[in-house]
């Protein structure tokens, strides 16, 4: 008798899941008398009818939302009328103001730029009409004891600090037990109000959702996808909208094992050797240097059995290769998979790119054509899974509107394939559909934008979706500073290191009458001559990518830009692509865009969540800005968006003869600069730039260089300002 090489499922689904229904009434009632109450309780209900009442009498009133535990804390403020509907104020992820990647602190910085905000507009506490978390707490450990039960005793070390980044660990749900008086008190309300708990996926669903241009309409149907590590009652979960314009869910996996997310999580990290949530971005980059064939990758056939794709869009993991339904990423490996992929980087031996405190003395493994070929296999699986699940829910909903959300909607490269699989006629007719799906990726889709889903979800339901000025910029995170505050922490560095080797000068104003076309030209001087700059400017984006508040830019026609900026300006791994910055109208001269994408003006590339395929010309003539597949995480910007940078484009143009520049973040072994005084701490750094562009909220605008050295920025600026 052959021995079983698959095993699907729980080895006590019955007990497991007996548990978690008999247990979720207590804790529901539980969390309800501590102030915890469900999005679906009475409790919210009938606040939703106050706050419909008290909109339609003309009030103005503001929801907050908050990641209070868990990693990626944060908070966001919408202010809601009758007149304008809905708009987000802040969307502020904790790590800009910690410095600390993926925290999970408390997220007092974010709670207090939205109470400053309040204070300097005279706002008054009372118009804050509800708090929203973004985790219904009263279900997670029900959630969390299931999947200890499913393999019990062994899986009782899920429960270890780490094991799967907080999700079904008992710390992080008393963490917000007892933060929530805190948040309560930072904002200036009673710290015994109130607070109404929105399920994870639901908050994801709706971040993207509201965001999206499809939002709204009750016209066509959008379908939802939310797939990621976990949520508090699954790792996929499928919605609908209905005819309200809300979403309905469709499907939930009710599984933390059976997940994408956390797949693609353990491998890029025991096989890339970054420690969780900080290795998929990576590995995914790395795929791109292996073999993408499904016929000749080596290690493809043999991983693909990880994977069983069932009936009706569903996804299960093969327990016989895996086993961190046991202990997560401390015991992630059974014997099967150890032969496939040989023996996993264990934690100690990870590198974390967000605890180096020596840049210049980053040395990183030796990239190998067998680990790369690992990589692209792992990215073919992910692929074939997420078209398998989409493809059967387009198919049974009809939908040819699709959004898609959760940390898994961040894999660029594989939202790119399924978006490709959606324009080809035989497919659109094997869906039975009359068109291809358009497809929109929000600029937050991962943890960072459920602080902001959690209240859209409230007032979705509650019937105020008029969404027109919701989210205009993606510049919400935080505020933009002051020339004071940009001037006190160059004064704090020079107090700091008094043999400071910056200088800063003022070389315009973006008020005058062509201020901002001096900037640009002084800006596209410096990169059109193979300069390296950072610009800061504004509030930071919402979400992971640097869009032209707080990124790096260089020239992609220099085929040295990518080994520059990887070796000397970010210390980073040589398998790290470079993303391009094009002017929107620009665009389809350099890259590839789908039919599909024209139905909604191609709003769905804004965001750089979606990976495009370049153009012969971009690969000859803009190499920096191309990966080693032929695609490019773009970002198309309208002038509307970033004036600045958009105008600095144009002036590119006139040296380089195109309009599109490299557009990477603005950090060096941190999170995407916030702050001045992180901006400086990362040009400090950052040996290979050459300065960084500072315009304050005032429109002043200075420029930093190193004294003493040749700066490609201060011979752009003698050359062109004109001195203030």
């Amino acid at each position: 008798m052959s021995k079983t090489v698959v095993k699907i499922g729980p080895t006590f689904p019955v007990i497991s899941y007996l548990f978690s229904k008999l247990t979720k009434p207590f804790f529901v009632k539980a969390f309800s008398f501590l102030g915890f109450h469900q999005s679906s309780s009475r409790y919210a209900i009938s606040q939703q009818k106050e706050f419909i009442r008290r909109i339609n009498e003309g009030e103005t009133l503001y929801l907050v939302g908050i990641t209070i535990a868990g990693h990626d804390t944060g908070s966001s403020l919408i202010e809601c009328s009758n007149t304008n509907g809905l708009k987000v104020i802040f969307n502020n992820h904790e790590e800009r103001f910690s410095g600390k990647k993926n925290t999970h602190e408390f997220p007092v910085s974010s709670i207090k730029c939205i109470t400053s905000y309040l204070e300097k507009n005279s706002i008054p506490k009372e118009r804050i009409f509800d708090v929203f978390f973004s985790w219904d707490y009263s279900i997670h450990l029900s959630y969390g004891l299931k999947a200890v039960l499913e393999h019990f005793p062994l899986s009782i070390l899920l429960f270890r600090p780490g094991a799967i980044n907080g999700s079904v660990e008992p710390i992080e749900v008393f963490k917000a037990l007892f933060r929530k008086s805190k948040a309560l008190k930072v904002i200036g309300l009673d710290p015994k109000k109130t607070v109404i708990t929105v399920n994870h996926h639901e908050s994801h669903a709706y971040s993207a959702y509201a965001l999206s241009p499809f939002s709204g309409k009750t016209s066509n149907k959008t379908l939802v996808t939310t797939i990621d590590g976990t949520g508090d009652t699954g790792s996929t979960s499928i919605f609908l909208t209905n005819d309200k314009g809300n979403l309905v869910n469709l499907y939930r996996n009710e599984s933390t094992t059976d997940s994408l997310g956390m797949l693609y999580s353990m491998i890029s990290s025991t096989q890339g050797g970054w420690p969780s949530l900080k290795s998929e971005g990576r590995y995914m980059g790395a795929s791109a240097f292996g073999d993408t064939n499904r016929l000749t990758n080596p290690f493809y056939k043999e991983l693909r059995s990880i994977i069983y794709l069932s009936s009706k869009g569903r996804v299960f993991l093969n327990r016989k290769l895996i086993r961190y339904h046991f202990a997560g990423i401390y015991w992630a490996y059974a014997p099967g998979l150890k032969k496939i992929l040989g023996e996993p980087i264990k934690l100690k031996d990870m590198w974390n790119p967000d605890a180096v405190l020596d840049v210049e003395d980053v040395s990183h493994s030796i990239i190998t054509q067998e680990r790369v070929d690992k990589a692209a296999a792992l990215q073919l699986i992910f692929e074939d899974a997420l078209i398998h699940i989409v493809h059967y829910w387009l198919k049974k909903t009809k939908a040819e509107e699709l959004v898609l959300t959760g940390g898994t909607a961040l894999n660029c490269i594989g939202n790119m394939r399924l978006i490709d699989t959606l324009n080809e006629p035989l497919v659109i007719n094997r869906l039975g559909l009359s068109r291809p799906v358009t497809v929109w990726v929000p600029p937050v889709p991962c943890d960072s934008g459920v602080s902001l889903g959690a209240p859209l979800s409230f007032a979705y339901n509650a019937g105020i979706q008029n969404s027109k000025n919701l989210l205009k910029t993606p510049y919400v995170c935080g505020e933009a500073y002051t020339e004071r505050s940009i001037l006190d922490a160059i004064e704090q560095d020079q107090i700091a290191r008094p043999d400071t080797s910056i200088k800063i000068e003022k070389i315009g104003y973006l008020t005058d009458q062509d201020g901002c076309a001096v900037i640009a030209k002084i800006m596209a001087h410096c990169v059109g001559n193979n300069g390296v700059i950072a610009i800061h400017q504004g509030p930071s984006e919402t979400g992971p990518r640097a869009l032209g508040n707080r990124s790096i830019l260089a020239n992609p026609a220099n085929p040295n830009a990518l080994e520059l900026i990887n070796s000397k300006v970010k210390y980073r791994e040589k398998i790290r692509p470079l993303a391009p910055i094009v002017q929107y109208e620009k665009a389809e001269a350099y890259f590839v865009f789908p039919k599909s994408s024209d139905l909604i003006d191609r709003s769905s590339y804004e965001n750089m969540t979606i990976a495009v395929k370049a153009k012969e010309v971009t690969k000859q003539k803009l190499p920096a800005c191309v990966h080693v597949d032929g695609t490019s995480r773009v970002q198309l910007l309208r002038k509307e968006t970033n004036p600045l940078v958009y105008d600095f484009l144009s002036e590119l143009e006139k040296l380089t003869g195109h309009p599109v520049s490299v557009n990477t973040s603005f950090n060096v072994g941190s999170p995407i600069v916030h702050s001045p005084a992180q901006a400086i701490k990362a040009f400090l750094k950052a040996k290979g730039m050459d300065g960084v562009i500072f315009v304050s909220v005032e429109g002043d605008v200075f420029a930093m260089y190193r004294k003493g050295a040749r700066s490609k920025l201060k011979e752009s600026i003698d050359r062109l300002s004109k001195k203030p």
